[in-house]
């Protein structure tokens, strides 16, 4: 829906599974809080108590992440009784929710945060798959792979270039699995975002809500995990090359019709400028009187 109120909270993306086995689709998205009701080392299951005062069931799969005070922690870390966020993952070949992390307030925030920022901090260490720095007293543990780019003093090189105790800038891309992928590294901040990234890009999925009040678009991807951008003034409304309504932008909502948002890059967050839908229904031309008797 396209909303002219709202509060803060809804700058951050949430989710949350169900077990194997439930058809039930979860109201308001994927966005979900809860407390924590029981976790069962047995069943391998953790109870949750929602927003909406129902308690649910969540299976407790290998791949689950857990951070607790911005730093990465273990089921053994939560207790009943505690709020918790979730995050979770559509899978679409038996339409369940697939537990993806479950995190403490405060790390859910700072790890919203890292996703959107880019940050500037010396190396203390670099691995083969890892680069991790030290960012306001926390550990900070980046995805490094054949995705990410290096650079040192206006040109590209290689990882090996850098060093333990080099002050460096991180260009930032959102993983599933509570990860983070240091898709530009370099030492001057200015290079790195003219090199490795354009000003603006193009995400593409399912509208699912545009928050006029607050100045937030929630989008669909592909995958199934839902993702919230912002926007300071209002974006263009688009569709082939035309100007169009808020209310049509709703049609789209509520169709489910493919949408491009066009984002450009700024020092600390992506900002949408841009909401293009891209594909609407055909319908079938009703020809003429004149068309007929031809």
């Amino acid at each position: 829906m396209i909303r002219f109120w709202g509060n803060f909270c809804s700058l951050f993306v949430l989710a949350l599974s169900i077990s194997a086995g439930a058809q039930e689709r979860l109201p308001f998205g994927h966005i979900r809080r809860g407390t924590i009701v029981n976790i069962s080392f047995k069943t391998g299951t953790i109870s949750l108590k929602e927003e909406d005062g129902i308690a649910r069931s969540y299976l407790l799969l290998d791949r689950v992440f857990f951070r607790k005070k911005s730093e990465e922690a273990l089921l053994q870390d939560f207790r009943a009784g505690e709020r918790v966020t979730v995050q979770v993952r559509l899978n679409r070949n038996n339409s369940t929710y697939e537990l993806l992390g479950v995190m403490d307030s405060s790390s859910y925030q700072w790890l919203s945060y890292l996703r959107a920022t880019v940050l500037n901090a010396p190396i203390t260490a670099l691995e083969e798959n890892r680069l991790v720095l030290q960012v306001q007293g926390h550990t900070v543990r980046y995805v490094v792979d054949d995705k990410t780019r290096w650079y040192l003093r206006g040109r590209e090189v290689g990882k090996q270039s850098f060093q333990v105790g080099d002050s460096v800038w991180v260009y930032p891309e959102s993983l599933t699995r509570g990860e983070v992928l240091a898709r530009g590294v370099g030492g001057v901040k200015e290079d790195l975002i003219s090199q490795t990234l354009s000003d603006e890009y193009n995400v593409r999925g399912t509208l699912q809500e545009i928050d006029m009040g607050v100045g937030t678009v929630r989008l669909r991807l592909k995958d199934g995990v839902e993702q919230v951008w912002r926007f300071v003034s209002v974006p263009q409304f688009r569709q082939r090359s035309k100007t169009v309504t808020q209310e049509q932008m709703q049609v789209a909502i509520e169709q489910k019709l493919p949408i491009c948002l066009r984002l450009r890059r700024y020092p600390h967050v992506d900002y949408v400028v841009r909401i293009t839908i891209e594909k609407t229904e055909r319908h079938p031309k009703i020809k003429s009187e004149r068309e007929i008797k031809r």
